[in-house]
């Protein structure tokens, strides 16, 4: 198998360190170009690699077979649906969007063009975290589970201390994604959401998950254009509510509305797929299992934490915890990408699909956390 043609779209931390580093050490891979929003940056590290820089997006599609992109995610929405429309696979970061309609707009992009796609959740890249929760899946049902993601990255020296979009969207959308990738596949689609901010001027936020089975099993994206998508995984999008939560306030780290969806309080999913089986919520009191998820990039640095509990009626399990190499994780996620093109297969446990479940469920916390608290009386 040829390695894959690589296209390297981004020029931050992330970019050079995990990104570049593995492109051009993977058996699966051959870096070709790079562009970024900075010229001098996508310069720099073109030269670093070897490699030429480009300023034109589409002349760097028009070389490669796949792109990997590094750029803050609602950048990531626009550029991967440009190249998925030149026929390159996408190997994306997380989150997919900040909008369900922009995470809309990706997935539906890759399944008009046929395109492989895997977007970089970290830790399901991470042999050892799938075989747990390979293992932890077996040995369910589990009645509830519990994450906490402490993390402090904004002091000196952190290399996303001036990161833009962490500040302004903080840890639900930045490490929120990397706990729905753990909670998803061990106790199923969440069908509504309840929210909490913590402290005022931090952007911890303290999150409530219902899982459950969804009652009407969506109809593959490409079905809006009348395509057959026999591959498209049948997951799809989980049908939400924002439920009622104690949030109160507008986000400390926003300055702008993060939802483009005005109807997502009646329907967070509604219009992703065209046609009748849009997926609904199951029942009333048919929540299979629940979640609770505590989240900080903001975290005083001797509290930061990092743990994930599930309880079932065999008892508790705790998911390991530890340091990895994030070159490492790529290097299996761009393994994984070439396997995808050279068997033809598209669906993938981290596809855009799954990425634009997880926005969604991202999205609903967001309108979640706008709600009032309930004010207790005696």
């Amino acid at each position: 198998m040829a390695p894959l043609r690589f296209g390297l779209v981004g020029t931050g931390h992330w970019a050079l360190h995990t990104h570049a580093t593995t492109l051009t050490s993977s058996a699966d891979a051959e870096l070709r170009g790079v562009w970024g929003r900075d010229p001098a940056k996508a310069a720099d590290i073109a030269g670093r690699f070897g490699v030429d820089a480009y300023d034109d997006l589409d002349e760097l599609f028009a070389q490669v077979d796949a792109v990997a992109v590094a750029v803050p995610p609602d950048v990531q929405a626009d550029i991967a649906v440009r190249a998925a429309g030149a026929g390159c696979h996408l190997l994306l970061d997380k989150p997919l969007a900040l909008t369900v309609e922009g995470a809309r707009r990706v997935a539906r992009a890759v399944e008009e063009a046929g395109v492989a796609s895997v977007v970089f959740f970290t830790a399901r890249f991470r042999p050892e975290m799938e075989h747990w929760t390979d293992g932890a899946r077996a040995a369910g049902p589990w009645h509830s589970a519990h994450l906490v993601h402490y993390a402090n990255i904004f002091q000196p020296g952190s290399p996303y201390a001036a990161s833009a979009w962490r500040r302004e969207y903080g840890a639900l959308w930045d490490i929120g994604p990397h706990a729905l990738a753990a909670v998803l596949p061990l106790l199923g689609p969440v069908n509504a959401v309840s929210a909490r901010r913590g402290p005022v001027g931090t952007d911890t936020v303290h999150l409530v998950l219902s899982h459950g089975a969804v009652a009407v099993v969506p109809a593959p994206i490409a079905s809006r254009t009348g395509t057959d998508s026999p591959e498209a995984p049948a997951r799809g999008a989980s049908g939400l509510s924002a439920a009622l939560s104690l949030g109160e306030g507008p986000p400390p780290f926003a300055t702008e509305p993060v939802l483009a969806d005005d109807a997502l309080g009646d329907s967070v999913v509604e219009d992703t797929i065209a046609g009748e089986d849009l997926p609904v919520g199951p029942p009333p009191g048919e929540v299979v299992a629940s979640s609770t998820l505590s989240l900080s990039l903001t975290m005083p640095p001797a509290a930061t934490a990092s743990n994930l509990v599930l309880y079932g009626e065999h008892g508790t399990r705790e998911r390991p915890e530890g340091g990895f190499d994030a070159t490492d994780a790529f290097r299996r996620a761009v393994s994984e990408l070439a396997g995808l093109v050279a068997t033809g297969e598209r669906a993938h446990r981290c596809d855009v699909h799954f990425g634009l479940e997880v926005v969604t469920v991202l999205a609903a916390a967001e309108r979640a956390l706008e709600l009032p608290g309930v004010e207790p009386r005696s």
